[in-house]
């Protein structure tokens, strides 16, 4: 029996994204492109007059252009506010072993986690400050603009079991049987803060006073009139009077609203199990394997909500929303794989496999107009074909395999035309983000990987990837299409219940697509020498080069969104002792300081907000000192 405890407390600065695009400085407000209106109303620029220029791009990118099209792009941000990142984790973990005869034990696993994490960042990316005579306008220029905090909070439990029965008979045939069960509990929570809105220190009744008559018609005298007389009167919601509704408009209370949105999720997920994996020695050269196993999940939905306060006629109003679905739902699937193996040599091996997978599904947003039913099970059926063996004197240790993927009911998120014909009157557009199930899914690839042992003092090891992939039917909006095609849509205006127009951007047709941030070729070479040395003890060297191929950062394939190509160089010298009680490793990662990018996201084609990116880390220089005594 083992037993493992271990009690982690981290704490430190979490991985932030880095904008990729200079913003407009100059313009003092931004008009919508999609607006229809004859004289469209133009919305504050909060970048107006900001005199530092976007520190991760090179100097003279226009702003809108992503900045790698410019030049070397840099891991560095503009904050105000520090990122901070806390967690703590309780781990436990059993494992025991019991023979019960000399053919048959049973074997028993068991863990459970319980991890607390919590995390704040600086959602502007600048440095700006309120100034001291109006902190809700920029200490350098005297301007409306954007000091943001997003937080994250996340509490997360699970636990498992696992019983084996593992036979270890004299003949050809042996098995492992079992049951396995998991649950676990998640909450996630995204709270908000805004230290510069217009309406931070506003009360929502004096704001009321101020603001009548609202539109330049609705009197009111205090909050309460604003959500009889506007929201309900021009039909843009309801009241959540008494607050013993989940969803619809309040007023806030008190008079610092910094605290502007929260939105959380709650819920659980249980699995259950039993399966069954049989070997079969048919002679010395081949063997036959096959397995099944049949999973159970169940998930329940206990909250998917929160509140976000905004201005409707100059009156901060808090809108409560609601999607959570209460209703349990259950997924469950079989699957399998057989196997054949041929081993010509004993220390050569080919083989081929055919094996299903299975992902349980999900529940998909609750808001109106989406669609209600619940995500699909995703299927996959995987053939694989590869082959494992020594060679040149035992030398070459080589593996290398070849594999198809087909995806049934392929879960994908995307902003699609909404296949729900009831929808909100002030809905902009007929579009919702939605998770979808579809078809003709695939992905293939090959990988190889070596160990050469060239001589006594020098190793050589590495691997290749190649990967392709096609997305089946499916059409989306793409972010930041440069050529986008509009559709135009009556609807109720959300603020003045008035009808009128908006143009969208009509999804793209993306199938035979790749799928995104695959790269078609990817690869790692090592270089390790070592040696004893005339003072003592062991020197290592290594050296690591390691190459990831070009990347699509969406499905629509479009080369302006595109990830080039990156490389990174490792260097690594250990010394050790010769007792081995004392070690010292010199290390240097990513001695060239070639920055990559791991992730881009782009803006929206109505939006006035930066490319946004993650990248590799700088070079980085350490010295590790071990001593084991």
């Amino acid at each position: 029996m083992n037993v493992r405890i271990a009690l982690v407390n981290d704490d430190g600065s979490p991985r932030m994204q880095v904008p990729l695009s200079e913003r407009d400085r100059t313009s003092e407000c931004i008009v919508d492109p999609l607006s229809l209106d004859e004289e469209p109303e133009c919305e504050d620029n909060f970048w107006y007059l900001y005199t530092e220029p976007l520190p991760s791009v090179p100097d003279d990118c226009p702003p809108g252009r992503p900045g790698f099209e410019c030049g070397d792009i840099s891991n560095k941000l503009h904050v105000n506010r520090p990122g901070i990142s806390g967690s703590e984790g309780d781990q436990r973990t059993l494992s025991a072993d019991y023979q019960l005869t000399d053919s048959f034990s049973l074997r028993y696993n068991y863990g459970s986690t319980d991890n607390f994490q919590q995390v704040t960042r600086d959602n502007d990316f600048t440095n700006r400050v309120g100034s001291p005579a109006d902190p809700l306008l920029s200490a350098d220029a005297g301007v409306p603009f954007e000091d943001v905090v997003l937080g994250v909070t996340y509490d997360y439990t699970e636990e498992s079991h696992e019983l084996q029965l593992v036979s270890e008979l004299d003949g050809d045939l042996n098995f492992i049987a079992g049951v396995f069960r998991y649950n676990n509990h998640t909450t996630w929570s995204v709270p908000v803060w805004n230290y510069a809105s217009s309406f931070r220190f506003q009360s929502a009744d004096e704001a009321a006073v101020a603001a009548s008559p609202i539109f330049g018609f609705v009197p009111v005298s205090n909050c309460q009139d604003v959500l009889t007389n506007v929201i309900e009167g021009f039909g843009i919601g309801v009241s959540r009077g008494g607050r013993d509704v989940a969803q619809g408009w309040d007023c806030p209370e008190g008079n610092d609203h910094t605290h502007l949105f929260l939105f959380s999720t709650n819920g659980g997920s249980t699995t259950n199990a039993a399966f069954v994996n049989a070997e079969y020695q048919v002679n010395e050269q081949w063997q036959v394997s096959g397995g099944l196993r049949y999973t159970e999940d169940e998930k329940e939905q206990l909250f998917d909500g929160g509140w976000i306060i905004f201005p409707i006629g100059g009156v901060p109003l808090i809108l409560y929303f609601d999607d959570s679905d209460l209703k349990k739902r259950t997924w469950g699937k079989t699957i399998g794989h057989v196997s054949l193996e041929y081993a010509p040599a004993p220390d050569q091996l080919f083989y081929g496999r055919l094996s299903t997978g299975y992902r349980a599904g999900g529940f998909n947003t609750f808001s109106p107009g989406a669609p209600t039913d619940p995500i699909k099970e995703e299927t996959l059926v995987n053939y694989e074909v590869g082959l494992k063996g020594l060679y040149l004197d035992r030398r070459l240790q080589l593996t290398a395999a070849a594999f198809y993927n087909d995806y049934s009911d392929y879960q994908i998120n995307g902003t699609k035309e909404n296949p729900n014909p009831i929808i909100p009157p002030t809905a902009e557009s007929p579009l919702i983000e939605f998770t979808d199930n579809i078809e003709e899914t695939k992905i293939w690839g090959a990988e190889a990987e070596f160990i050469f042992q060239a001589n006594e003092n020098w190793r050589l090891s590495g691997y290749y990837a190649w990967l392709g992939s096609e997305i089946g039917e499916h059409a989306e909006v793409v972010r930041g299409d440069p050529n986008p095609t509009y559709g135009v849509w009556e609807h109720r205006d959300f603020e003045t219940g008035e009808p009128r127009l908006s143009a969208y951007v009509l999804p793209t047709d993306m199938t035979g697509n790749a799928l995104p941030m695959q790269p078609k070729h990817k690869f790692a070479v090592t270089a390790a020498y070592s040696r004893p040395l005339d003072i003592g003890g062991d020197l290592l060297l290594l050296s690591t080069y390691s190459w990831t191929g070009d990347r699509h950062a969406d499905l629509n394939n479009s080369p302006m969104a595109d990830l080039e190509a990156y490389g990174r160089l490792d260097l690594r010298g250990t010394w050790t002792s010769p007792d081995g009680d004392l070690s010292a490793t010199l290390f240097v990662q990513n001695a060239l300081d070639k920055i990559g990018l791991v992730e881009f996201l782009q803006r929206s084609t109505n939006s006035s907000v930066p490319h946004m990116g993650t990248l590799t880390d700088p070079r980085r220089i350490g010295l590790q000192v071990r001593w084991r005594p």
